[in-house]
């Protein structure tokens, strides 16, 4: 340690050491007893910020209208609000030295644990070739690598860090896609919208003819024909020389019983005719 350091120290120590004993003294001869209760100031009544005017007044109406008590007097309430001011003072003094102690002391603490943080990084680069001081770091590197279970368990495992890797990976992805699938669903959107050209017929191919369901048809019957009256067969003159019968001439398509009753009438006649004439 540098002199300079030497003596800047002296004198922070000495007073501190003064300090302490005149805050020692100052604290045994505080005139205010301390609160009765340790939780007083957690659960008692929080004033309000700028209340003092409003006390004063209350106090001034109190006093107009002769209010005061023995159980409850204005003049006592007046009394602590000027010692909360008296008080207010010293409190301000000693939080701005609170203050001041404070600071330096962080400033001190931070600049030698920076200090003690590259002395250990030193450490171990010189610890990998010697065995003694490697040893004697030992409780050192524990002191370090010691973590609160909170900690632990808040800590991700390489599985939940490869994960939420991964799920990182696909949102960026995703984020990328949603452009191009807006674009994809306007165009989708819009050729649906647009008007279909005509369909051109095309060759009907054959088709595996199905099977129809054949209704059942009910057919009427139709009247029986009504045969006309056969004519009444005109005597034939007796031929000389019986010849064969010739065969008749194809009757017109017209009634085929009435040709039929007509033709087998004229056949008989003339057989008969001519077995007579035999």
């Amino acid at each position: 340690m540098s002199s300079k350091n030497k003596t800047q120290n002296l004198v922070l120590t000495n007073y501190v050491r003064r300090v302490g004993a005149q805050l020692e003294k100052a604290q045994s001869e505080f005139p205010v007893p301390a609160p009765a209760a340790a939780g007083s100031k957690k659960h008692g009544i929080k004033p309000r910020k700028g209340g003092e005017r409003i006390v004063e007044a209350i106090a001034g109406l109190v006093k107009a209208r002769n209010l005061d008590s023995g159980a409850l007097d204005s003049t006592e309430m007046l009394a602590q609000l000027e010692e909360s001011s008296t008080l207010g003072a010293l409190v301000a003094q000693l939080t701005t030295l609170l203050t001041q102690a404070s600071d330096a002391q962080y400033a001190a603490q931070t600049g030698a644990w920076d200090k003690a943080l590259q002395f250990y990084a030193l450490l171990q680069r010189r610890a990998s070739t010697d065995r003694v001081l490697a040893a004697s770091l030992q409780p050192i590197a524990s002191f370090f690598a010691y973590r609160h279970e909170l900690v632990l368990e808040a800590r991700p495992t390489k599985l939940q860090t490869r994960a939420s890797a991964n799920l990182r990976k696909a949102e960026r992805i995703n984020a990328r896609a949603k452009p191009r699938a807006s674009v994809l669903e306007e165009d989708a959107l819009a050729k649906s919208s647009a008007p279909q050209p005509a369909a051109v017929a095309q060759p009907s191919q054959p088709v595996a003819a199905q099977p129809l369901a054949v209704q059942p048809t009910v057919i009427a019957p139709s009247p029986a024909p009504v045969a006309a009256p056969a004519p009444a067969p005109a005597p034939q003159p007796a031929p000389a020389v019986a010849s064969a019968p010739q065969p008749a001439a194809a009757p017109p398509i017209a009634n085929g019983v009435t040709n039929g009753v007509t033709n087998g009438v004229t056949n008989g006649a003339s057989h008969g005719i001519s077995i007579i004439a035999t």
